[in-house]
């Protein structure tokens, strides 16, 4: 049976935890919770005192696509966000509508970012953009986006032109 005789924690420069340790006279070191989201702060001895980095998320709500309007001729969008972020909206042909009923999403891809809308705080604010070219099936989709955190899930709204 193996016996530790020694176990210690590590703060390396750039915030990664590593532990370090004697079994039998044998040295093993191994970085730890490297993929956890966590960041090292203090390490003293068999303590250690870690940071989370949460990643911040916001509400988004839009209206103005409601099917009796359609088909469009430019979108007419009330742009909605719980917090400060934005909101990065795009069009996009070829929606599997199947698809998009059940999750939300399109299958197609975007053909042309049209615009990121800020928000400075909480609110709403109006977007308002025409579409070109041919009629047919589209899709707007919206990638909302939290003040100093990462992109969140795409929306896509089905619509026809």
């Amino acid at each position: 049976m193996a016996r530790e005789r020694m176990i210690g924690f590590l703060c390396t420069r750039d915030g990664e935890l590593v532990r370090f340790g004697r079994t039998n006279g044998s040295w093993d070191v191994a970085s730890i919770l490297r993929d956890a989201g966590v960041q090292c702060v203090v390490a003293s001895g068999s303590r250690v005192l870690v940071g989370l980095q949460l990643g911040r998320a916001v509400q988004f709500d839009v209206g103005g696509l409601e099917a009796s309007r359609q088909p469009f001729r430019k979108l007419d969008l009330v742009l909605a966000l719980s917090g400060a972020g934005s909101v990065r909206i795009g069009l996009g042909r070829r929606c599997n509508v199947n698809r998009w009923a059940s999750t939300g999403r399109c299958e197609g891809r975007v053909t042309g970012w049209l615009g990121t809308v800020q928000f400075g705080g909480p609110g709403r604010q109006r977007f308002v953009h025409a579409i070109s070219g041919p009629r047919g099936q589209y899709f707007v989709r919206f990638i909302p986006r939290a003040e100093g955190g990462p992109a969140q899930a795409p929306y896509d709204d089905y619509f026809r032109h």
